[in-house]
């Protein structure tokens, strides 16, 4: 078995993070159910919505990383992940954790580029 360096092993983490955030409400939803007063289906969205826009900006992302170069994309993509990330964080109404979490994941299929091999 091949062992991997620690440049490798780091990376892959940052990557496996970074999508631990796409499931972080997903405990939290009964919470999130009483706290805004809302159905099932709308807290629900707060895990669907990122998901969504993973899956459509995954294929770009992709196509750009592999005409520029992966560090390139991955090192602003985990920049911007945190802008975001923060406004979710501080959202006072469930429509604005939704679209705060769906605009986050524009910058995670960047992330996980990280994990592919080259």
């Amino acid at each position: 078995m091949e062992r991997l360096d620690k440049a490798t092993v780091a990376t892959m983490l940052a990557g496996m993070c970074t999508f631990l955030n796409v499931y972080s409400t997903q405990p939290l939803l009964p919470l999130l159910r009483e706290t805004f007063h809302a159905s099932e289906l709308e807290v629900s969205l707060t895990v669907s919505a990122t998901i969504f826009a993973t899956a459509l900006t995954a294929p770009i992302i992709g196509m750009i990383a592999e005409r520029r170069g992966r560090k390139k994309v991955i090192v602003p993509s985990l920049f911007l992940l945190t802008i975001p990330t923060a406004l979710a964080a501080t959202s006072t109404s469930l429509g604005a954790l939704i679209f705060w979490r769906f605009a986050r994941a524009f910058s995670c299929p960047a992330s996980s580029l990280s994990c592919l091999p080259t």
